[in-house]
C-alpha cells in the first residue's frame, strides 16, 4: 500500500494526535484543515486516519509542509517513559504510542532487526508518508544518543519504499 493510504477504512486517529500535528505545521495549514472539517478536533474523539492522510498529503504537495521538519519537530514533542533507552527498546516504545493513538491499524507499526552492535533496520509499515517517518526516527534517536554519537539514518535503497508504492519502508540506523 502507497503512503498516505489507509490499509483498513476503519482505522481511526485519536483528535489529540491530529491537534499535536497541526499546532506543530502552524497556521499555514489551517486552510487545509478547514477544508477537510478538521479544523475543529476534539481531543477526545477518534478521527478516520484516511481524512489525516488527505489533509498531509495536501498540505505536503502544495508545499506548505516540509514532512521531515515536521517528523523532527514532533520528535522534540514526544512524550517518552522515564528510564533507560536502547535503540529497540525506544523504537517499540514507539509502536506501542502507535498502537494507543490509532484504532483498528491491524499489523505492529515499526519492526527492528538487527545488523550489528551500532546497526539496525527499521520497517514501518504504517500508511503515514516515508519523508515524515524519517524526521520522527531521526529526532527520537538524536533525542537518546550521546552527544558524540555518530546518528545516522537512511533509507535502505536495497528495497522498494511506500513512496514507490510498497507495503513498508526500511530505514538503516547506524551509530
Amino acid at each position: 500500500m502507497a503512503e498516505f493510504q489507509v490499509y483498513n477504512p476503519h482505522t481511526k486517529v485519536k483528535g489529540q494526535v491530529m491537534l499535536e500535528n497541526i499546532r506543530a505545521i502552524g497556521r499555514r495549514a489551517q486552510p487545509i484543515v478547514a477544508k477537510y472539517g478538521a479544523d475543529k478536533l476534539d481531543p477526545n474523539e477518534w478521527y478516520p486516519q484516511q481524512t489525516w492522510l488527505d489533509i498531509l498529503r495536501e498540505l505536503s504537495h502544495d508545499g506548505v509542509l516540509d514532512l521531515m521538519a515536521l517528523g523532527n519537530r514532533l520528535a522534540e514533542n514526544f512524550r517518552m517513559p522515564d528510564g533507560e533507552y536502547s535503540v529497540p527498546k525506544l523504537l517499540n516504545y514507539m509502536d506501542e504510542d502507535y498502537q494507543k493513538s490509532h484504532r483498528n491499524v491491524g499489523p505492529v507499526h515499526f519492526t527492528i532487526e538487527v545488523l550489528g552492535p551500532r546497526a539496525v533496520r527499521i520497517i514501518d509499515n504504517s500508511p503515514y508518508p516515508d519523508d515524515l517517518q524519517f524526521g520522527l526516527i531521526f529526532g527520537l534517536l538524536d533525542r537518546l544518543m550521546p552527544l558524540d554519537a555518530n546518528l545516522k539514518v537512511r533509507y535502505d535503497r536495497s528495497l522498494p519504499c511506500r513512496s514507490n508504492g510498497a507495503d513498508e519502508t526500511a530505514y538503516v540506523v547506524t551509530w
